[in-house]
């Protein structure tokens, strides 16, 4: 139920996951949480107009894929968009892009590259003029220090106690790369030992099983753990 607590948390979410994590750590209120939400996805949808997508390269460490999207964007932009396991890192770009890293991956070692169902170049600077507009209306939103800490997607800083960070976050997010395997191990450090998933299906516990295994992961769904 939305409004309820857990007490001894931290929350943590994946790309638009953490305005999630920042409403269920009370930042904002659910109606402000269902604007917040909307407005995002109109703006960057609005921003996909001028084509790109996005890649999973399986297979390849983060900083091998980092340094083939520094060869390509060269010519053709594309860069680390996901970094969601050791072995998982998704890219962000032009389509020119895209078809490059594809190869040189697969020359490098790479296991697969799979293109995305996605709309756009997300998580990449071709959103630059959605996070501007979506900076404008974050000024809209009344945020609140949360109840409990919330690990940024950036794998690094904790919000929650300064309404004004968490609102600079939001906004540069939408061009920041996910780094969720930072999370995971940030989390490991901070001495988290258990990883409850919210949602449907254990996605983020699948890749959070492949960065720290030790974890004891738990879902939670509509029908109950």
């Amino acid at each position: 139920q939305f409004g309820s607590r857990i007490k001894d948390a931290c929350f943590v979410g994946h790309s638009l996951g953490e305005i999630t994590a920042l409403a269920a750590a009370g930042a904002f209120s659910f109606a402000d949480g269902v604007r917040l939400t909307a407005k995002r996805g109109e703006l960057m949808e609005n921003a996909a107009a001028n084509g790109g997508g996005m890649a999973a390269v399986i297979g390849l460490d983060s900083e091998k894929v980092a340094r083939l999207c520094r060869v390509v964007a060269e010519h053709d932009w594309v860069q680390v968009a996901n970094e969601n396991s050791p072995d998982q890192v998704v890219v962000s770009g032009r389509a020119a892009g895209l078809e490059k890293i594809a190869r040189l991956a697969k020359e490098q070692g790479a296991r697969a590259v799979i293109p995305l169902n996605v709309a756009g170049p997300f998580h990449s600077k071709l959103m630059n003029e959605a996070a501007l507009q979506f900076e404008e209306f974050l000024e809209e939103i009344e945020f609140k220090r949360t109840d409990a800490p919330v690990l940024s997607g950036d794998g690094v800083s904790f919000l929650g106690d300064d309404p004004d960070k968490i609102r600079l976050r939001l906004a540069a997010q939408i061009t920041a790369p996910v780094r969720f395997k930072d999370c995971v191990e940030t989390l490991w450090a901070a001495n988290v030992r258990e990883f409850i998933e919210v949602g449907p299906q254990p996605l983020l516990i699948n890749l959070g099983r492949r960065t720290q295994p030790a974890l004891k992961f738990l879902l939670v769904t509509e029908e109950g753990i």
